[in-house]
């Protein structure tokens, strides 16, 4: 590939932020994050009473969860969160003011909320890629070719099925109406089409961002505890919601989805108790 006679590691330092990124701007970025989900999931803003409510939230929460792999990824490297997070805050934007318009989601008070708190991530991120990046070309190329090598260079099974996200996510950008009919709409047609368009972003902004994530977490026993949680947090909305599964037209096959990320952490939980390394030789 293009970086001869590099380790990953050393190719990782192409991909790190063009100046360090401060605990300010860290908290920063938690602040508003926390104040973007509790107004688009948190009960104080959702009459979960209504079990529709619970399906919106829950295409929210895929954000949150894939999210939470970010604060795994080394330091110098959580630049690469900010370009997934003004996309999936643009969406949430656009959303918002569809349901706003639709009368379907929330009262006027509430949506306003969403919609300022998503139009600050959103700025916020922009900022931040203009300031710390990613912008170059040479860091698109680097992360290729570590993507490249951590795929070949990994033990057979166990370290190349963490590419699954990747494709899934590629389906999932073309078929968002298929994905979004493992989910049962409540007979409530007005949501249709935004949350197929939703799903079809989703994969990006969630699967496409997982793939990656995982990728810049530095080492093993880290990505154990990243596709627990994946996998732990998205098994928890079966028994919150089971109706949206088992009563979609595609009944019960979004189980798919939980079952590929439990043999993810399988798989991370294997090459972590043999020892594998993450640092592999990118050669030309």
């Amino acid at each position: 590939m293009g970086y001869p006679e590099l380790t990953a590691e050393e190719a990782v330092e192409l991909l790190s932020s063009e100046k360090p990124i401060g605990n300010v701007h860290l908290v920063a970025t938690g602040i508003l994050d926390m104040f973007m989900y509790v107004a688009f999931c948190a009960p104080g803003f959702r009459d979960f009473s209504k079990p529709v409510t619970m399906l919106i939230a829950h295409y929210f929460t895929w954000h949150l969860i894939t999210d939470i792999v970010a604060y795994f990824i080394p330091q110098t490297r959580r630049c690469w969160y900010y370009p997934f997070r003004a996309i999936g805050a643009f969406q949430m934007v656009q959303v918002t003011v569809w349901f706003w318009w639709a009368g379907v989601d929330g009262t006027q008070k509430e949506s306003i909320i969403r919609l300022v708190s998503a139009a600050l991530v959103m700025i916020h991120s922009v900022v931040m890629v203009v300031i710390f990046g990613p912008k170059r070309l040479t860091q698109l190329h680097a992360f290729i070719d570590y993507a490249y090598v951590m795929f070949w260079k990994a033990p057979w099974l166990p370290g190349k099925f963490h590419i699954m996200p990747l494709p899934m996510g590629l389906a999932t950008i073309f078929s968002g109406e298929m994905m979004y009919r493992l989910h049962y709409n409540y007979n409530i047609s007005g949501l249709d089409a935004q949350l197929s368009s939703f799903q079809a972003g989703n994969g990006v902004t969630v699967l496409i961002k997982l793939w990656a994530f995982q990728i810049l977490v530095k080492d093993w026993g880290k990505r154990c505890i990243t596709g627990f949680l994946v996998f732990a947090l998205f098994a928890a909305q079966w028994p919150l919601m089971p109706e949206a599964f088992t009563k979609a037209p595609i009944p019960v096959f979004h189980v798919a989805a939980e079952i590929t990320f439990l043999t993810d952490f399988i798989c991370s939980l294997y090459c972590f108790m043999k020892g594998t390394s993450t640092k592999v030789v990118i050669t030309e």
